[in-house]
């Protein structure tokens, strides 16, 4: 029985080891708008049959390099809060391949759903209603892809909170301090007033003062352990398959960087893929 057993793991770790010697490269540049190398933007590969989803972050001279790819079809693009490019899709890699694609960033527009959980509790305008969402529905997800990317009525938006009080009554409600049905109102009341039909909310963070002040830069050891911290996070998009050591060692790197709370999440990929919501904190290049 053992030696069957030793075998059958000798095969798995064999048909493992073999896989990723017959996978491809993608490696490339990215540059900003005025032609220089950009640092810090996530470079991402998915795989259009299996969604499996690989990130990475350009260095200081913009440079990326994707490895142990799997022989297949996938799109290639980059995340950089505040730039936009086009992605190249029906991207085809044999195994063995080593592909190059490089990327010329324009300036675009920040958006809600770019910015990070403490971007967004320190622009969100203090009012009724903010210290509920803050303290008890951000505990569970974020703002970003749950309500930012997403447009209510006040009526939509009590529905969903209405819903999630019912589902996760559990986790809201806490001891001894109930989630009740006039912080439910309170919460929608709130939402709506930020992503509502009449938010009060300019349509880019980046019109607000404040947003400037938020705006994190960091030097070339910090970038090391960042791209360190993500470069082989590998999760499939509409499943529960991921590498959530490299999530939690992400996140426990990013505060001693950034400054607690200062960035919930330094990996866009990791914290929307699973749900959270945490967006990438935007940074100088």
């Amino acid at each position: 029985m053992k030696s069957a057993s030793k075998f059958v793991g000798l095969l798995t770790a064999f048909l493992f080891i073999a896989t990723f010697a017959q996978a491809a490269t993608v490696t490339g540049s990215v540059k900003s708008p005025d032609g220089t190398p950009f640092r810090g933007a996530f470079v991402q590969t998915q795989n259009t049959s299996t969604r499996v989803l690989v990130s990475v972050l350009t260095d200081k001279g913009g440079r990326y390099r994707i490895e142990n790819l799997p022989a297949g079809k996938y799109q290639v693009q980059v995340k950089a809060v505040g730039y936009r490019t086009d992605p190249r899709t029906d991207v085809s890699l044999t195994a063995e391949q080593n592909a190059t694609y490089d990327f010329a960033l324009q300036q675009g527009m920040v958006r809600w759903s770019d910015l990070s959980q403490y971007q967004g509790e320190v622009l969100f305008p203090d009012a009724k209603g903010k210290d509920l969402l803050v303290g008890r529905c951000f505990a569970c997800h974020g703002f970003q892809s749950r309500m930012a990317s997403a447009r209510r009525d006040e009526e939509g938006w009590q529905d969903r909170v209405a819903y999630m009080k019912e589902s996760m009554h559990f986790f809201l409600g806490g001891v001894g301090s109930p989630f009740n049905d006039q912080n439910a109102s309170d919460v929608a009341s709130y939402i709506n007033s930020l992503f509502g039909e009449e938010s009060v909310l300019p349509k880019s963070p980046a019109e607000m003062p404040k947003y400037k002040e938020i705006v994190r830069s960091f030097d070339d050891d910090a970038m090391k352990i960042a791209a360190r911290s993500t470069r082989w996070h590998v999760m499939v998009r509409d499943g529960t398959r991921h590498r959530s050591n490299l999530r939690s060692r992400a996140v426990n790197i990013a505060p001693s960087l950034f400054g607690q709370r200062s960035c919930q999440c330094i990996n866009l990929v990791v914290s929307q893929r699973l749900g959270c919501g945490h967006g990438l904190v935007a940074v100088s290049p």
